[in-house]
């Protein structure tokens, strides 16, 4: 039994050796698409300069509210969409309409 087991393994790895090499990288051009796709998605969802999800922030003293966006941690959304699209390319001085 053990000796068919091994048969049918190197059977296998012979198999896979004749398959043709698949490239699984994504090529610059792909890249690019991707990451311009992404800062369009957050410019879209950009309101009055930011990205929070309301307006202003609740009393982060309020206990259900300091592990929410809305209270303690109002400003994180806004801090990591301007990083991404700094570390994106995006010049902070340029003007969005």
């Amino acid at each position: 039994m053990h000796h068919r087991i091994g048969h049918m393994l190197a059977l296998a790895v012979a198999l896979l050796q004749c398959l043709p090499a698949t490239t699984l990288a994504a090529t610059p051009k792909e890249v690019d698409n991707a990451i311009n796709k992404a800062k369009a998605f957050l410019f879209s969802k950009q309101k009055d300069g930011n990205w929070e999800s309301v307006p202003v922030p609740t009393d982060p003293k309020t206990p259900q509210h300091n592990y929410y966006v809305t209270g303690a941690q109002w400003g994180g959304l806004t801090s990591l969409a301007t990083y991404a699209l700094l570390a994106s390319g995006e010049k902070p001085q340029e003007q969005r309409s």
